[in-house]
């Protein structure tokens, strides 16, 4: 500012974030060019002021809006540039007083999603002296005016481009009256050309429209032909003949009829928020729709050229309502939408002709009405929708071919209508809620190839009609499993079966020659294996796979089997008792494992058991341990037989021997023959009877170092065993022989290993069970939990126990403590609880319920203690009226802080109460009580009660002399020691100690309520101080966005960013992108109620110091800020979403992250980080681990502790080894799952155990994978149904071929092909040093070097031409131009 007499300034192609405000001092400026800088979104008015400006130019500013009308204040202005930005609307009348204009440049505004400038062009009428005006890439419409540029008057050339936009009518002769004219009017809807102009101009385009005479060509082309530029620019370029019935009606088009459709596809990118597809390029840039990303179009020599054949949006971020102009895509044939944010309307349907293949899975669809009107579509996907039934329009579409309806909420039965498709070939409705039996009309579809009618509740008997349809090749009818998880070759449980399914006896399917796979697993098919068991398969060479798990099969499986040379058959879980010999020397059944294992790669022999029930790559059949046996083939557990009589000595031993005893802390005594087992070390004796009896009453061996499984059939043998506790040791038990153990009361299993309590419902008189400090896994509490009605104790507490708290809870009708605090339970508490008269003590704080207190606990006549606190939980918590608990004359001791209870505190709280005398506590901190605390209360003579931060009005005076309420702290300090009075406040709320006063609130403050632990006046002055100090530190006068911010008259809940919670404090600071630079100062973390703080994409130095203040803090978003450290992040406890991609992190992740429990998603991807990766076993809730384009190394995580697990990403490590059997295995297999393991060096086979995943998308190109497990190679679902195309090769392309980006075949292009350098599966490039990644780091890294030089020589190169061309720019006052920007020819199409 202090160059007062400046006259350039040209600060173009800089770094600027904002308008530099000093510029507004330079009153004598005559140019400004501040093109191609981040200053948006709108120009100072101020601006105005500098009203000696010739030269303006801003392109490229980010700027957005409507054009500001002040525009036309500037009288002397030549030249004006502000193409390349936002701007919407019309183009302002103000701007048509700048009639002094020679250049105008309002181009190219369809950026960020802006639709562009709209309205009626203009005719500048009165501007004699514009030489150039580009409005090219708007959305004008209507007609060219006749009187269009009738002023101008120059001696030179003069250049006018209004291309694409929609401009209609015919050219205006006015324009004639230039003599040299490039006019460029390419696809708008032009539709006459004044005969004169097409070869008497022979100035116009530079010669070409007079050097393609008589023809218009040479100015646009004639209706009915068509080339990409809409005219003949040059011989090479000639406009060409449409094909027939693809005319063009318009002069200059740049594609055959696609005008109207680009129209529509423009309408398709507003209308789903174009400007936020993943996958947007070319869209509204490009000038051939085919061109656009997801458009594909006839090609050449079609005589439907240039039309829009495929439109692929799939899995783009869509959003919004799809347009019905949609439909009217003249001969689009396929239109994929799926796995978008989207509704859809079929109405106009009927338009699409031509549509044959229609793709809207995982959009949310929940109604198909009117899609019947569409004439020709053969294959529909629907799959992972909220469909309810199938409508009946579509049993009307006929033409039906592919229908997939699998994973959505469809119920009731089948309609015998499902015989009018007799075209159907691939019928899907896996994983629904279908009922009843298969309807005998299925007969009538004899074209049928796949019938997949699997994990639905289906029942009755298979019809004997589907043994009528000769094409069939794959049939699935599987029943649901009722834990959700399925999959063959997975890890089977007798628990997945419902009791439900098909029944009757197993039919031969022996008339099916193309029969490929049968999956009929779970059900309850009985009988034998029929001797003619799919004898009619014709070629019995193939791969033959049949799944018959769980089921009441019995008998042997037939030697008639060994006429196929390859087959897999899955018998687990049924009564088989035995298996023809000449079955077992089959080598290449079941994926080649009978050749190494012979029948027990079939069914594990009776007496042994194995997870698959049978011997495979993860081991071998295991003979059942002591005491235990498997009666049939095929066993996946054993079980309990007949225990032999041990002396409990045998048994201390053995139970020392299995629990590692030798390695204990203490051991004393044990296992010595000459001392008695009474004075082994923690056991005790029923010494009745003398000495002698040496009969074990009581183990005691907490924390004492015991490892492994304790062998529950031989513990629970002890006869006079009560007391059993084991606590606090990493050991694991079964239930499997508790029934036995008669007299045991109380056992102490907390902080051990223990998963799964199955069996423990038969421990006929257990009275205590203590399972705290386990990981259930989110797990719901089990339901023989409830069966065991002698237990007067439980304690389950900070288990990580999930779902709701069932109401069988009432069956513990003996139950006297229940502690179940610290865990996930949700839903509202059951009344049924009420009924457990003989409760003492209930805790459930923290936990998720919501809800209203159950009327019931009202009435608990022996409640003690009530606890349902939610401090730790960041929820609602209890909602509705507090009850009086009137009628529970025990109750001594209610805390329900932190929830949402309203209302106010009923005045018969505890009037029930016997003894008036005794202590009772009260704590309510932190809910919605109003009104006043009840003056009843004061029939009692010592209470102590936390009603702080609710919205108390008064404390009646009676309370306020009650002297040993508080702890006598009444005596003290009267009315303050129960609540704060209003307009002053402590930490607690109330004063207890004169060191923590009630200290009046400064300044004004309106709060009205009692008992604040805070100011709300003085937390908001504590909070704007510290978004202050942000906005100081951290260069708040140049951010984007400041909206607001100082301004002393504006609360700070409106300061741009923030955002408050109801009680008028920070909640959020959303200030991601807005240029804040510096460190942002730890006193953020002060912010008491800070839930959200998003500072993504500044570049900014976060530390993490103080963030422990933080405790409600559980959105973190710190990508792209240049972070360097996460030390200090462990201390973030409550952090749920943590992102910290793109930046410059390095070194292996801290120890401390292991302690943010409660992540559910984690994103660190594009960064330096190294080692091994991070042990996140204790992070039981992620959902979303997102690390590739790091550098960890070592072996491969297994994820194993992970159920909610859905997004994997560590591509572009370093990672080694093989990928783990355990991989995911607690992950739920029904749902979509990703994993991208790309570029890293994992070895071996792709392993058959992640068979058990529905739908998994899976990449691993570029490792040293050597083989797939061929049981994946028919995963059809898997890489977006990729495999069910190409099997194998839709995983990786094998070893000699190669797939450019992928590495591996897919729908979307990409194909294996040969490559003589490759050696392993799925290599993305073709050459002796095989990809850059995972092939080998020699290689890698002198490909990389390669690549390095060559793209620095590139960019010398083209820096050095940069620099020259703008050295040669014509000096100021002559013309002060950048013209290289306006080269239509080079610039446009070379």
């Amino acid at each position: 500012g202090a160059a007062s007499e400046l006259l350039l300034l040209h600060a173009t192609d800089n770094k600027l974030t904002s308008f530099p405000e000093e510029v507004l001092q330079l009153k004598k400026l005559e140019a400004l060019f501040l093109s191609s800088n981040d200053i948006g979104p709108e120009l100072p008015s101020e601006l105005q002021e500098l009203s000696d400006l010739l030269y303006l130019a801003c392109s490229d500013c980010e700027l957005s809006g409507k054009i500001p009308e002040w525009i036309g204040g500037f009288s002397k202005l030549k030249y004006l540039e502000l193409n390349h930005n936002g701007f919407t609307g019309e183009i302002p009348t103000a701007l048509l007083r700048l009639t002094n204009l020679e250049h105008l440049d309002l181009s190219e505004q369809q950026v960020n999603g802006a639709p562009g400038l709209t309205g009626l062009l203009p005719d500048f009428a009165g501007f004699g002296q514009l030489s150039e005006l580009y409005l090219h890439r708007n959305v004008l419409e209507g007609d060219i005016p006749d009187t269009f540029l009738i002023d101008v008057s120059i001696d030179g050339a003069a250049k006018i481009d209004l291309r694409h936009n929609k401009l209609t009518g015919p050219i205006p002769d006015v324009l004639l009256g230039i003599p040299q004219l490039s006019l460029y009017l390419a696809d708008n809807k032009i539709d006459a050309v004044p005969a004169a102009m097409c070869g008497q101009t022979s100035l116009w385009n530079s010669g070409s429209i007079q050097k393609y005479a008589p023809s218009c060509d040479g100015l646009l082309c004639s209706p009915g032909t068509y080339n990409i530029y809409g005219y003949q620019m040059d011989s090479d370029s000639p406009c060409e003949q449409c094909g027939p019935g693809s005319s063009n009606q318009y002069f200059g088009s740049t594609q055959c009829g696609a005008s109207e459709e680009s129209d529509i596809l423009q309408q398709i990118y507003f209308a789903l928020d174009g400007s936020n597809w993943d996958d947007n390029d070319g869209w509204l840039e490009g000038h051939d729709i085919c061109n656009w990303s997801g458009v594909e179009c006839y090609e050449d020599g079609n005589d439907r050229a240039g039309h829009v054949k495929v439109l692929n949006l799939e899995h783009n971020s869509l959003d919004g309502d799809v347009p019905s102009l949609i439909w009217n895509l003249p001969f689009v044939v396929e239109i994929d939408l799926k796995e978008n944010d989207i509704t859809v309307d079929f109405d106009g349907i009927e338009n699409a002709q031509y549509l044959e293949t229609l793709r809207l899975s995982e959009t949310g669809l929940k109604s198909v009405d009117g899609i019947s009107k569409a004439p020709s579509i053969k294959s529909l996907h629907l799959t992972s929708n909220a469909m309810k039934n199938i409508p009946d329009e579509l049993y009307e579409m006929q033409s039906l071919e592919s229908l997939f309806l699998n994973y959505n909420e469809i119920s009731g039965q089948l309609s015998p209508k499902i015989g009018q498709w007799t075209n159907m070939r691939n019928l899907f409705l896996f994983h629904n809620e279908i009922t009843g039996s298969i309807p005998a009309t299925i007969g009538q579809m004899s074209k049928l190839e796949i019938l997949s009618l699997g994990e639905n509740y289906l029942n009755g008997i298979i019809p004997k009609e589907i043994n009528t349809l000769k094409n069939l090749e794959i049939i699935s009818l599987q029943h649901m499993p009722s834990s959700a998880k399925s999959g063959v070759g997975a890890i089977l449980s007798s628990k997945w079966v419902d009791g439900g399914g098909l029944t009757g006896p197993l039919p031969a399917f022996d008339e099916l020659p193309n029969l490929k796979e049968l999956f009929l697993g779970l059900n309850q098919l009985t009988g034998t294996i029929p001797a003619t068991f799919l004898k009619g398969i014709a070629v019995k060479s193939s791969e033959i796979r049949v799944d018959l798990t769980l089921n009441n099969l019995e008998g042997t499986v037939p030697a008639t089997l060994k006429a196929f040379d390859t087959m897999n058959i899955f018998l687990t879980g049924n009564k088989i008792t035995g298996i023809a010999n000449e079955l077992c020397s089959k080598q290449d059944w079941m994926y080649g494992n009978v050749a190494g294992e012979e029948c027990d790669a079939i069914l594990c022999p009776p007496s042994t058991y194995h997870a698959n029930g049978r011997a495979d790559e993860s081991g071998p059949c295991v003979p059942c341990a002591f005491a235990y046996g498997s009666e049939y083939y095929g066993g996946l557990e054993c079980y309990p037989g007949q225990v032999e009589e041990y002396t409990d000595r045998e048994i201390l031993r053995l139970f020392y021997q299995a629990t590692g005893g030798d390695n204990w802390i203490n051991n004393d005594g044990w296992m010595d023959d000459e001392v008695s087992i009474c004075d082994w070390y923690g056991v005790t004796c029923d010494t009745r009877g003398g000495h002698a009896r040496q009969e074990v009453t009581e183990i005691h061996l907490r924390s004492n170092g015991l490892s492994g499984t304790i062998p529950s059939i031989i513990i629970f043998q002890l006869s006079s065993l009560y007391i059993l506790n084991v606590g606090e040791n990493p050991v694991n038990i079964d239930f499997a022989g508790i029934s036995s153990a008669s007299n045991l009361l109380k056992l102490h299993l907390d902080a051990t290993l223990v998963r799964d309590i199955t069996g423990i419902s038969k421990a006929p008189r257990l009275m205590a069970l203590h399972l705290q400090q386990n990981d259930f896994e989110s797990a719901d509490i089990p339901e023989e939990l409830y069966d065991l009605n002698s237990l007067t104790t439980i304690e389950i507490s900070n288990s990580n126990f999930a779902g709701p708290l069932s109401s069988k809870i009432a069956n513990l009708a003996n139950l006297k403590e229940l502690y179940c605090h610290e865990n996930y339970l949700s839903g509202t508490i059951p009344g049924e609880i009420g009924s457990l008269e003989k409760l003492e003590v209930m805790n459930l704080s923290e936990n998720l319920f919501i809800g209203e207190l159950p009327q019931t606990l009202n009435t608990m006549k022996n409640l003690r203690t009530l606890s349902i606190d939610s401090f730790t939980r960041n929820t609602a918590g209890l909602s509705g009226p507090l009850l009086a608990f009137g009628q529970a004359p025990s109750l001594r001791e209610l805390f329900l802080g932190s929830n949402s209870l309203t209302g106010t505190i009923p005045q018969g709280l505890f009037f029930g109460a016997s003894d008036k005398d005794d202590v009772f506590k009260i704590g309510l901190r932190s809910n919605q009580l109003t009104g006043a605390v009840p003056e009843a209360l004061s029939r009692f003579s010592h209470v102590d009660v936390d009603i702080t931060d609710n919205m108390i009005e008064s404390v009646p005076q009676s309370i306020c002399e009650m002297k040993n309420w508080m702890e006598g702290a009444v005596e003290n300090y009267g009315c303050n020691a129960i609540l704060c009075e209003s307009g002053t406040f402590n930490q607690y709320g109330r004063q207890s100690t004169s060191d923590h006063p009630c200290t009046k609130c400064t300044g004004s403050d309106d709060y009205p309520y009692l008992g604040s632990s805070f100011c709300v006046s003085e937390e908001k002055k504590k909070e704007k101080q510290i978004l202050e100090l942000l906005f100081r530190t951290t260069g708040g006068s140049k951010w984007k966005r400041q909206d607001n911010w100082n301004d002393d008259d504006v609360d700070i809940c409106d300061w741009y960013g923030v955002m408050c919670s109801g009680g008028g404090t920070v909640s959020s600071l959303q200030l991601g992108s807005n240029n804040l630079v510096g460190t942002p100062p730890p006193e953020i973390f002060g912010l008491t109620n800070l839930k959200s703080l998003w500072l993504f994409s500044n570049p900014v130095d976060f530390k993490f110091n103080g963030i422990e203040k933080a405790g409600k803090l559980t959105s973190l978003l710190l990508d792209s800020t240049g972070l360097t450290s996460l030390e200090g992040v462990g201390n973030a406890f409550a952090l749920v979403d943590l992102d910290v991609r793109f930046n410059r992190l390095s070194g292996p992740m801290p120890d401390e992250f292991s302690r943010l429990m409660n992540l559910e998603t984690f994103s660190c991807s594009d960064n330096n980080l190294s080692g091994e990766f991070p042990d996140l076993s204790n992070i039981k809730r992620l959902r979303s681990i997102r690390a590739g384009n790091n550098k960890f190394s070592g072996s491969l995580p297994a994820f194993s502790s992970h159920p909610d697990l859905k997004t994997i990403d560590l591509s572009n490590n370093k990672f080694m080894g093989q990928i783990p059997p355990g991989f995911l295995t607690n992950a739920d297999v029904s749902e979509s799952v990703y994993v991208d393991l790309s570029s890293n060096y994992i070895e071996g086979v792709v392993p058959g155990e992640l068979a058990r995943f529905d739908k998994l998308t899976l990449y691993l190109k570029d490792n040293k994978i050597k083989g797939i497990d061929q049981s994946l190679c028919t995963k059809d679902l898997w890489n977006d149904g990729d495999v069910g195309t190409f099997q194998c090769d839709a995983i990786l392309c094998p070893a000699g071929t190669w797939a450019t980006t992928t590495g591996r075949a897919s729908k979307k292009g990409g194909q294996c092909m040969p490559c003589e350098y490759s050696d392993s599966f799925g290599l993305s490039a073709c050459n002796k040093y095989g990809s850059l990644r995972g092939i080998g780091n020699s290689a890698g890294s002198e490909f990389e070097r390669i690549g390095f030089f060559i793209t620095g020589l590139v960019i010398v190169c083209v820096a050095g031409f940069y620099i020259y061309r703008r050295m040669n720019r014509a000096k100021y006052e002559g013309v002060l131009l950048d013209y290289d920007s306006y080269s239509f020819e080079e610039s446009e199409f070379t």
